[in-house]
Parts: C-alpha cells; sequence; structure tokens
C-alpha cells in the first residue's frame, strides 16, 4: 500500500485472508514463539477433545478458517474467521459464521480447562479464550469466559477498521491496538492458569466439571 496504489477491496475470502489478516498474526508470532498459528481450513483438535469427553453428544462442526495455539501444551486459545471478502460479505454467511465462532472457542475453553476439571469453578471465570471475526474491512476481537454453571459469557474488547489506502493508514493504529489487547489477554490467560494449576481443591464448592457441559442440551446458554 502506498500513497500511489491503494489495495484492491474486491478479493474473495481466501484470498483477503492470505493477503490481509494473515501477516497481522504472523507478526505476533514472531515476536512471542510461544504462540503458533495454522490457517485455511484448520481441522480444531478441541473438537476431538470434546467428543472424548462427551461421547453421547452428536455434532459436526466445519474446519476453521484461523486458529492460535500455545507452543508449550499444543492447545487451541485463539479462533478466527473471515466471513466474505472486503466488499462482499453475505449476511447469511456472516451470521453462520459468528454461530460457528462462539461454538469454536467455547470448545476450546472446555478443551483448555479439561486439566482441571477437579478444582472450584469461581477460579476458572477469568481464564478466557479469544476469537477475531472479520466482516468487510472491520476486523473485531472478542473473549469467551465460563461464567456460572452451564453459562458462558462473550465480551467484545477491541474492534478495529483495516486500511485499504495511504489515506486511510492512521487506521493501522486501532490494529495495532487490538493486536496488543490479543497479547495483553493471552499473558492474563496464562497467569490465570498458573493460578488454578496452584489452588488446592475444595470440598463441598461447584467444580469445573460441575459448571463446564450440560450433556442434556446440545448448546450452551450464552451471556453476550
Amino acid at each position: 500500500m502506498t500513497d500511489k496504489g491503494p489495495l484492491n477491496r474486491f478479493i474473495g475470502e481466501r484470498k483477503y485472508t492470505v493477503d490481509r489478516i494473515v501477516p497481522l498474526f504472523k507478526a505476533i508470532q514472531s515476536v512471542y514463539r510461544e504462540y503458533s498459528f495454522d490457517w485455511i481450513e484448520v481441522q480444531a483438535s478441541c473438537i476431538k477433545d470434546i467428543k472424548e469427553l462427551f461421547p453421547e453428544i452428536d455434532f459436526t462442526l466445519n474446519k476453521v478458517d484461523g486458529i492460535g495455539s500455545k507452543v508449550s501444551n499444543n492447545k487451541e486459545i485463539i479462533f478466527i474467521e473471515v466471513s466474505g471478502g472486503p466488499e462482499n460479505a453475505v449476511l447469511k454467511h456472516v451470521k453462520e459464521d459468528t454461530e460457528k465462532l462462539i461454538k469454536e472457542a467455547m470448545f476450546g475453553l472446555i478443551s483448555l480447562l479439561r486439566g482441571y476439571l477437579g478444582k472450584g469453578a469461581e477460579k476458572a471465570r477469568n481464564i478466557c479464550v479469544y476469537m477475531v471475526q472479520c466482516i468487510g474491512d472491520r476486523i473485531t476481537l472478542s473473549e469467551v469466559c465460563l461464567d456460572k454453571k452451564h453459562f458462558y459469557k462473550i465480551s467484545q474488547i477491541k474492534s478495529a477498521m483495516l486500511p485499504f489506502s495511504f489515506d486511510e493508514v492512521e487506521k493501522f493504529m486501532e490494529v495495532f491496538e487490538l493486536l496488543y489487547a490479543l497479547i495483553d489477554g493471552l499473558k492474563n490467560q496464562t497467569r490465570e492458569l498458573k493460578k488454578l494449576m496452584l489452588a488446592d481443591p475444595i470440598s463441598n464448592v461447584p467444580t469445573i466439571r460441575d459448571w463446564i457441559w450440560d450433556a442434556k442440551i446440545t448448546f450452551l446458554t450464552l451471556i453476550y
């Protein structure tokens, strides 16, 4: 992008993902080596974990546009969906991707907490996984956490517009702020997981196992 050549807005979802979205997260990966990203039709391992934990639940989920994982434990903690190109987002596709992204993040959180099922549930409330959705030229960062028994809370953290011409280059400041918010959230996730790991088991209180899933329902209640 230069003052003589604005970027093409009339491109498809795949090219938009590879040319504009992937480089943002490659920059994170190059600095913070503890995180890695995979792209384009990625099979989420957390889905396999859910099927192992709850074999009685029958569900299918399409592959993911992008996934960020913690290298040390290979847990998927960032889920990315690109809902069309910059100029051709379709409302039906956006709605489907939004629901799909929520499920991906929720299952990712369940997989992340799988090793702590006997710990007190209250101690897991500040542990989040992260969602990034691109709709048109807007990129939005949100987080999902376990709020109370069978309730998952979704909070929007930051939204930014991607620039396509040199005249809009200052919009990159908001994009960088969004990426910084993601890194800050990941650091907090590491701290909270360490607290959870060191916490002593407590009797007569709800555990993460009690809160995390109700096998009698196919989709958990969410708080926006």
